[in-house]
């Protein structure tokens, strides 16, 4: 008799942001940044992407949505400062990078594919 494991298929929503978080990714890599962690985990919150080019951190959001402006207004105030504060616990668990200039920025994505990154989203609280 063969052991059988119910899994439950990913949803369709989960697997199409992991092909915006590796959109991100790739979309980084082109600009020229070192993509640093993806999918950081804390117990404050989720960081999508983090990269790096020179001395500049980018703690990054991504959003896909149907239409870029629907992905901009899917992150909220509390998510902001959740990222923020995940943000926080990764700069003190890398001292070497403490003294780096932080950035916060969006990766929108529309339906097409289409990316739009907003640097600098939203600043520190």
């Amino acid at each position: 008799m063969s052991a059988h494991l119910n899994l439950k298929p990913q949803s369709r929503n989960y697997k199409r942001g992991l092909l915006a978080e590796e959109q991100a990714r790739t979309a980084y890599g082109y600009a020229g940044y070192e993509v640093l962690a993806m999918r950081y985990k804390t117990k404050e919150g989720e960081i999508d992407l983090i990269a790096q080019k020179g001395t500049l951190l980018c703690f990054a959001e991504v959003k896909q949505r149907r239409e870029i402006d629907w992905a901009a207004e899917a992150i909220t105030v509390r998510q902001k400062q959740r990222i923020f504060n995940a943000a926080q616990l990764w700069l003190s668990a890398h001292p070497e990078k403490a003294d780096f200039d932080c950035r916060f920025d969006a990766v929108l994505i529309d339906q097409k594919a289409n990316i739009k990154i907003i640097e600098n989203a939203w600043l520190a609280f």
